[in-house]
């Protein structure tokens, strides 16, 4: 475990570049259907929501917004164009 920590200080491009390439691979994963298996659908939804929830969490850490903001996040109204001065 220390080596990995090792190589990911002294090569501080390492984790975004690996966190890319994998992002890929599970992004380019078929869509299950119905011909496929449980196991296929279980590794599926497991690595999306691992990928998802990593990118979250990277993306709140550097100050943005998460992908799913919470229900007190939303506006109370939608803003018309009218309301914009359009």
């Amino acid at each position: 475990m220390n080596q990995i920590w090792e190589l990911i200080q002294n090569h501080p491009l390492f984790l975004p570049i690996a966190m890319f390439i994998v992002n890929m691979a599970v992004s380019n994963m078929p869509d299950p259907d119905q011909t496929s298996g449980k196991g296929y659908k279980w590794l599926y939804g497991t690595l999306h929501g691992i990928i998802g929830g990593l990118g979250n969490v990277i993306f709140a850490a550097k100050g943005g917004v998460p992908a799913t903001p919470s229900p007190q996040a939303a506006p109370s109204k939608s803003t018309t164009y009218s309301e914009l001065g359009r």
